[in-house]
């Protein structure tokens, strides 16, 4: 259609007042909302489809809109396109019922500003996502707002679309809206409600002597959708129907998307940001709406050349063009101040705390904040965080396990003061276990609430990656004054403690291989807890060490003789024999081997199981 010169429609001057929409925006704002939903939590939806207006002021207030903006979602048609749009993306989902969540780290936003406004536009032209035909002024029945639209609405949006390419002819053309209206109802008047040659035709027609819309197919069982329209003149059905529906397209998703400019003429007050209202005469293609339609090339996006500047008052400036991708970090350990250009940030002991129970501790967050302006932070900032990380992590709750870790004498007696000794069970001098009938979430709120900032242990296979600094000479120091169990039983394989830090230790190496532990096992546990790529003469240390049981062992043993295979077999399968006794695979006489220590032991448990001994009744042989 758009190499069709009859299908160009006329030029018009461009109109008094014009509302553009920004593509880089909308993608901002896109990632603005998702971080709003990470950070709380869920976001709560009443029963009818809609988010609580509480909590769609607060969703509203993070992406900067103006105080006047609707406080109600069914009134602000662009905050609930965000929605939809980013459940149709897959960043967020339902949890439970009533409960949209934040899913994962939202690849999506982490993609090049190009494809992500591509990927929203096909998503929307090609899926239910949006429904702009039930937000029609004209009465008609409705679609929970949850539900999807049919696939016959993406049809016709895809008609409308290559109709609005022909007609527009490019980027920057005005071209009047009801010149465009008419173009479609002319080349495909059934574009949206499919009509019939023969009103006989309709499915509804035998309700027509009652209702005489069931010859039409504004009549519910005459279209797609379901739908039925109070059009009281059928020949007026195009323009409160179809007329009104691509007036919404355009308005609505286009325009927000940043794909066309919306325009008119009179009151500069008629068109608000927010809204999907028909209350324009004109439209014009933005070069990214012409790049998405055919008719041009890619526009030139700038992004990731932000910069994060770190000020001596704690606050975080990171300034555009950043990407949404860093911006999702600093949701992580930084509280969201507002701003446009310039998203502000505040670094408190909360958002630490909160950045730390999510794998952020004070040196990454340090280094983070340094890579990103080139420079090293503020050194009371510094200072600042190293002292937050060391008041977090003196008390530690492994949650599936109810048990406490504290870094010292002083934190356990901190803990015991606030929870009670009757709901703590000692088993160390840096260990307790919470009673199974004390509340887990409770004891921790506790802690809180008495200034100390415990730690949860997920007792995931991440929590303890990146907690050790690795010396070339084998000496380890470890960033958190209370690592995890799971973080001691990794470096328990390799390393022994020494002057109140760690060192590799060769009798460990060799005692973990003798348990069966490979030694790339053991090595790529030590990788995980480094938080910087092993030394290659630490790599080579222990695979040397691991080669003392690998390449051969001398050991002193004895050897017995039983009578026959099947006694030796009972042996073998009684467990107090069997470990004692060490099977030779492939033996062609029922012997065994046993360590000469357990002689004793074995000549025992042999009289008393009535096993008459000969002599020589255990022969040795070194």
């Amino acid at each position: 259609m758009s190499s069709d010169p009859a299908l160009l429609l006329p030029e018009i001057r461009a109109p008094g007042q014009a509302q553009a929409g920004q593509a880089a925006d909308f993608q901002r704002d896109l990632g603005r909302y998702w971080r709003h939903v990470r950070r709380e939590g869920v976001l709560p939806v009443t029963q009818t489809g809609w988010v609580y207006k509480s909590a769609f002021k607060a969703a509203l207030a993070a992406m900067n809109e103006p105080p006047d903006a609707p406080a109600d979602e069914s009134s602000h048609g662009r905050a609930f396109f965000i929605r939809r749009a980013l459940r149709a993306l897959g960043t967020l989902a339902y949890t439970e019922p009533g409960a949209l969540d934040a899913v994962g780290d939202a690849a999506f936003l982490g993609l090049p500003l190009g494809a992500r406004i591509r990927m929203l536009f096909e998503v929307w032209r090609d899926g239910g996502m949006w429904h702009e035909l039930d937000r029609i002024e004209t009465p008609h029945t409705p679609y929970p707002p949850e539900s999807d639209a049919p696939p016959e609405l993406g049809r016709a949006r895809a008609t409308a679309l290559a109709l609005l390419a022909a007609g527009a002819g490019g980027a920057g053309r005005w071209i009047g809206f009801e010149s465009y209206a008419n173009l479609v109802r002319r080349i495909e008047p059934g574009f949206l409600l499919r009509r019939k040659a023969n009103e006989r035709q309709y499915p509804g027609f035998g309700n027509s002597f009652y209702n005489p819309l069931a010859r039409t197919p504004y009549f519910g069982m005459n279209n797609a959708f379901g739908m039925s329209f109070e059009v009281r003149d059928p020949e007026q059905g195009w323009t409160l129907v179809e007329r009104q529906m691509l007036a919404r397209m355009v308005a609505g998703p286009l325009r927000w998307m940043g794909l066309v400019t919306v325009g008119w003429d009179g009151d500069p007050r008629a068109q608000v940001g927010h809204s999907d209202a028909a209350g324009f005469s004109a439209l014009c293609l933005t070069p990214v709406g012409a790049w998405l339609l055919g008719l041009g090339p890619e526009p030139e996006f700038i992004e990731g050349g932000g910069r994060v500047v770190t000020q001596p008052n704690f606050t975080i400036l990171a300034m555009d063009p950043v990407s949404d991708a860093i911006l999702i970090d600093l949701d992580h350990f930084a509280e969201p101040k507002g701003g446009d250009r310039a998203a502000i940030y505040e670094l408190t002991r909360q958002s630490v705390y909160r950045g730390q129970r999510a794998g952020w501790s004070a040196s990454r967050i340090a280094a983070f904040l340094e890579a990103r302006q080139g420079a090293p932070i503020p050194p009371n900032v510094r200072r600042s965080l190293d002292e937050w990380q060391q008041q977090h992590d003196r008390v530690v709750f492994v949650r599936k396990a109810q048990l406490l870790q504290y870094a010292d004498e002083a934190a356990r007696s901190g803990a015991v003061d606030t929870l009670g000794l009757a709901r703590l069970t000692p088993l160390g001098p840096r260990f307790d276990l919470l009673a199974s009938d004390a509340p887990f979430e409770d004891s921790v709120d506790a802690l809180r609430e008495a200034g100390w900032m415990p730690l949860v242990s997920a007792a995931g296979i991440d929590d303890h990656a990146d907690i050790a600094r690795l010396s070339p000479d084998g000496s380890i120091v470890l960033k958190q004054a209370v690592p995890s169990l799971h973080a001691l039983a990794e470096l328990e394989l390799v390393a022994a403690p020494e002057n109140g830090s760690w060192a590799l230790s060769a009798a460990r190496v060799r005692n973990a291989m003798s348990r069966g532990i490979q030694v790339e096992q053991a090595l790529a546990s030590l990788a995980n807890l480094a938080d910087q790529p092993l030394p290659v003469g630490i790599i080579d240390l222990i695979r040397g060490w691991s080669s003392f049981y690998g390449e051969g062992s001398l050991r002193d043993m004895a050897v017995l003789t039983l009578a026959n295979a099947e006694v030796l077999e009972h042996a073998l399968a009684d467990p107090e024999f069997s470990k004692l006794l060490q099977a030779i695979p492939g033996a062609l006489h029922p012997i065994a081997l046993v360590e000469r220590r357990h002689i004793s032991a074995l000549r025992e448990l042999l009289i008393a199981r009535g096993v008459a001994l000969t002599s020589p009744r255990v022969e040795t042989k070194p």
